[in-house]
């Protein structure tokens, strides 16, 4: 599963893919916490990681996918998720890992 985020909103692709999970953005990470939080898809990011509302996750998700055993798929990742320790406390929100997509810079990280 890729959360593809921008400035205002978030998308969902390959919906069914639960063996992973990452955020991939063109945006600098200074921009990431604050793309989440207007999309409604997360809350916060640090470290290379965005933490991605568990509710919003699914509602998005759910709805754009197309294999028939979505569901129990779903809990089998959260499950696995739980048992890492990728989930928020209180199990609202998902860790996910950021990928940075802007083409020709190799760590958008870095400031010049």
């Amino acid at each position: 599963m890729i959360v593809l985020l921008n400035r205002h909103e978030a998308k969902i692709l390959e919906a069914d893919d639960f063996r992973r999970l990452h955020v991939s953005t063109g945006l600098s990470a200074e921009s990431i916490g604050d793309a989440l939080r207007k999309s409604g898809i997360g809350a916060s990011y640090e470290d290379d990681h965005a933490v991605l509302k568990v509710s919003a996750l699914r509602a998005k998700a759910s709805s754009a996918a197309t294999g028939p055993d979505w569901d129990a798929g779903w809990e089998k990742m959260i499950t696995y998720a739980r048992s890492k320790g990728w989930l928020t406390n209180d199990e609202t929100g998902l860790f996910a890992h950021v990928e940075f997509t802007i083409p020709g810079v190799a760590n958008p990280r870095k400031k010049d």
